[in-house]
């Protein structure tokens, strides 16, 4: 019976407080649902090792060798003269995106620099020997 009077307790509270609300005007109603919505987004939110882990996870998320391989093959064809134009033009593509990879990478590393606190110099030591 504890748990029904609660929630009929609570039910009447929740009434009760929307026609407070019906009381309040226009500008009061967006300060308390712009605080509502910082509570529900901090709820939703990933705990602090939670995040923590989401990081590191993504941090070493390795890049295909396959694809490193392939690169340094268009580069020494690049250098030995013997590249056409469709391999430079993949060359081209694959090193912007291997930027692009390594730019999210540290993107993430400020990030888990930041929630951990500590310098981001740091956390780039921490992930620099996976060869990413």
């Amino acid at each position: 019976m504890g748990a029904i009077e609660a929630s009929k307790r609570e039910e009447m509270g929740y009434k009760e407080m929307v026609k407070n609300l019906d009381k309040l005007d226009v500008t009061r109603l967006e300060k308390l649902r712009s605080h509502i919505d910082k509570v529900v987004a901090f709820k939703k939110s990933p705990s602090k090792a939670e995040r923590e882990m989401q990081l590191v996870k993504e941090i070493k998320r390795k890049i295909p060798n396959s694809l490193i391989k392939y690169k340094n093959s268009l580069v020494s064809k690049l250098k030995d003269g013997s590249i056409v134009d469709k391999e430079k033009e993949d060359l081209n593509f694959t090193i912007n995106y291997l930027d692009e990879l390594n730019a999210e990478r540290i993107v993430l590393m400020g990030e888990l620099a930041k929630l951990r606190e500590v310098d981001i110099l740091l956390v780039a030591r921490e992930f620099n020997k996976h060869n990413l």
